[in-house]
């Protein structure tokens, strides 16, 4: 009869461990899914912020650009003069390092 009972109680044991190794399995798994949303969403933000970043540098690159060809146009006596002095001061930023808009700003001001 206590052989029996040994048993009777092991395999009660037994399934009992199951059932609570089938729930944390279970547990686990839905933290997995969320921490997978999780980091779907954060690549996801960080990577509509990084475009709206690259978009407004952009748009601040161009608007720059447009004021220098603009202080250009203005400096310059004709097309020819423009292009010149424009492959010089891009050559003269490369070689020195220093910055193109600044470049400009000082032809512009010496031309006028």
């Amino acid at each position: 009869r206590m052989g029996s009972e040994y048993y009777k109680t092991m395999d009660q044991g037994g399934k009992k461990a199951a059932a609570a190794t089938r729930q944390t399995q279970r547990a686990l798994n839905d933290l997995n899914a969320e921490l997978a949303s999780i980091k779907s969403s954060a690549m996801g933000l960080a990577g509509a912020f990084a475009g709206a970043f690259a978009t407004s540098e952009l748009i601040h690159y161009a608007d720059t650009w447009n004021q220098l060809n603009g202080r250009l146009r203005l400096a310059s006596t004709s097309t020819e003069d423009y292009s010149t002095a424009q492959r010089a001061l891009m050559d003269i930023s490369q070689r020195t390092g220093t910055s193109l808009e600044a470049n400009s700003g000082l032809y512009s001001r010496i031309a006028s």
